[in-house]
Parts: structure tokens; C-alpha cells; sequence
């Protein structure tokens, strides 16, 4: 059977395990929930911006984040920057770069940048640790803009990773979702790699990763829908394997890259 990329409502999938109905308001209980069954020994918790603009929420997330980092994990943040949910932008800008400093790594669009930094996306395509330069938290940054392509910055012990990688031309039905798609085949290749540290330190693999993402954003856009387009681990990895002859994705190392 194939495997996909799922999105569970974690809500429902507390609520399931503790037998009881688990709403966002209960927070108490679910900061408890969250600590006794899938934070404490968590890997990595990946989450948005959008939480923050609750009271409620915005105390359960930064909780889980703490949790998740004081028992070795790492925290993802994409910003997904959304003005509808916020009553008042100076607020949402301030609270949302206040929760970056938690993050070890940061996905950021090209709407997210030019709301928080105001910063355009060919600048950032071009020179994204011009990105993370602003995020000195975070050890990686991928930034995404669309169908302009992808870069990265990430930084660790073993120095600084840069590059950029091009959209996957596809046919385009619906772009709804290809950013959590993207994140998703990112963090697929992470936990593969066995952790971030140990992607990082390897600019190949970290290379591998970022392309390995945009062909799970480009597969979901080929589908209508957020959900039931999120394609099968092997339409993934098929278009991952083609692109590694493809110069202008792997530049002097596509051959190399083909025969891997």
C-alpha cells in the first residue's frame, strides 16, 4: 500500500486517546495531553503562526515548543502568515517574530517575508542567508516562493549551506496545501537523515532534502485540494530520481547526482 504524506487533526487524535472530547479552549488538559503522549520524546514538532493570535492557543503552542526543546527535540515553524485571524498587524508582526526565536528551523514564503521584513523574494532567492541572518536562532531557513523556486541557508559546526532550487514544471490544477507539502517532504528527508544535526552536516544530503521537498509541493499542486492531493511517497521519490540529471536542479554534480 502506499504510503502518504497525512495530516491528522491532532485534537482528534488526543481526544481518541483519552477518551474524552479535547477541544483548543481546554488547555489545561491539553498541555497535559500533549506532554504525556507525543511531546516529551518528540523528534521534532512542526507548527505555524496562526495559533498565536488566540490567547488560549498561543499559550498551549509556546508550551509544547518549550517541552518538545527541553527533552532534545527541535521545533519547525512555518510562518504562514495570515491577516485574517489578527485584529492588529503590529501585534501579529511582534508576536510571530517573538515565537521565531524557538525555532531551529524556519520555513518563510515570500508573503511571510515581505510582511515581517519587508523584504522582497528575489532578494531572499538570491542570498537567503540574508534571511537567516535575521533569524540567529535558527540553524536552518528554507525559503519558498511559489513557482520562483526555493533557497535555503542553514548553519552548524561543520559551516554555512547555501543554495536554491527551481520549481518542478508541472501541470498546475491547485495550489492549495503545497506549502504544508513542502514542509512535509522536508521533513520526511530530516528524520530520514536521522535529526537535523546530522542533515546539516552533510550539504549533500541537505541538498537532497530541499529538492525532495519542492517535488512534494509540485506533485500536490497537480491535484485539486489540500488533503486528498497530498501524493504517495513513491510519485515523490520517482520525481526526485528524474530530476537528479537535470542540470539547472543539481548544476555540475547532476551526473554524479543521476548515478547516486
Amino acid at each position: 500500500m502506499a504510503q502518504r504524506f497525512k495530516y491528522q487533526n491532532p485534537w482528534l487524535r488526543l481526544s481518541k486517546a483519552q477518551g474524552d472530547i479535547l477541544h483548543p479552549k481546554h488547555t489545561m488538559l491539553l498541555l497535559r495531553c500533549l506532554h504525556a503522549l507525543c511531546m516529551q520524546n518528540a523528534d521534532i514538532m512542526v507548527t505555524g503562526t496562526l495559533g498565536l493570535a488566540a490567547p488560549k492557543t498561543k499559550e498551549a503552542i509556546k508550551a509544547a515548543a518549550k517541552i518538545v526543546k527541553d527533552n532534545g527535540g527541535k521545533v519547525m515553524i512555518d510562518v504562514n502568515w495570515r491577516p485574517v485571524f489578527w485584529n492588529d498587524v503590529e501585534v501579529a508582526k511582534k508576536e510571530i517574530v517573538e515565537f521565531l526565536d524557538m525555532a531551529d528551523i524556519v520555513k518563510i514564503s515570500d508573503a511571510d517575508l515581505e510582511f515581517l521584513y519587508d523584504m522582497q523574494y528575489v532578494t531572499a532567492l538570491l542570498n537567503p542567508c540574508s534571511v537567516a541572518d535575521k533569524l540567529p536562532n535558527a540553524p536552518c531557513v528554507l525559503v519558498t516562493a511559489g513557482d520562483e523556486g526555493a533557497a535555503y541557508c542553514c548553519r552548524s559546526t561543520k559551516g554555512e549551506h547555501t543554495g536554491f532550487v527551481p520549481v518542478f514544471k508541472l501541470d498546475v490544477v491547485d495550489t492549495t496545501g503545497a506549502g504544508d507539502a513542502f514542509t512535509a517532504g522536508f521533513v520526511y528527508k530530516l528524520l530520514e537523515a536521522g535529526g537535523l544535526d546530522r542533515l546539516l552536516a552533510n550539504p549533500k544530503t541537505l541538498k537532497e532534502a530541499v529538492v525532495f521537498a519542492a517535488a512534494t509541493g509540485a506533485l500536490t499542486c497537480t491535484a485539486p485540494g489540500a488533503i486528498a492531493a497530498q501524493p504517495a511517497l513513491e510519485k515523490v521519490q520517482k520525481l526526485f530520481d528524474e530530476s537528479k540529471g537535470w542540470y539547472n536542479f543539481w548544476g555540475s554534480d547532476a551526473e554524479e547526482a543521476k548515478k547516486a
